[in-house]
């Protein structure tokens, strides 16, 4: 059996990033992962666009909120999350980043070829920037 990633995508008025973030959580090529986007209290349309976005697609997505008690933090998000979750490892996409495709199955193929137990691990993100994408390492 396959490892079941959980993808953690917290957002707080991410409107404007959305809808290529969240397009390239749903475009990743391995299959037993779950989505999981949990909203801050936005008040810029962000939920509405993510039930939309989520409504097409045939991924396990789950779709939360958590209450925005520390202002620009994620922790209430993240900690929601990781409540819902129920993958093997997870990973969080800030909503004004974006993944490619393979993310996920590089990451499982490097968690299964590890001869170590694998904890933690670190990759380079894509940020979007000025209105394009740019990488930040």
């Amino acid at each position: 059996m396959s490892l079941k990633i959980s993808i953690i995508v917290p957002c707080f008025n991410g409107e404007r990033y959305l809808k290529e973030c969240l397009s390239s959580v749903l475009s990743q090529d391995y299959d037993n992962c779950e989505i999981i986007f949990v909203d801050n209290e936005s008040t810029d349309g962000s939920m509405e666009l993510a039930k939309k976005l989520f409504g097409e697609s045939d991924r396990d997505i789950k779709i939360s909120s958590a209450p925005n008690i520390h202002r620009h933090a994620w922790c209430e998000p993240v900690e929601k999350g990781m409540e819902l979750m129920t993958g093997d490892y997870f990973t969080i996409i800030a909503v004004d980043d974006y993944i490619v495709p393979s993310y996920i199955s590089s990451t499982v193929r490097e968690i299964e070829n590890s001869k170590e137990e694998v904890l933690c691990s670190q990759s380079p993100i894509s940020r979007f920037n000025n209105g394009g994408a740019g990488m930040v390492s």
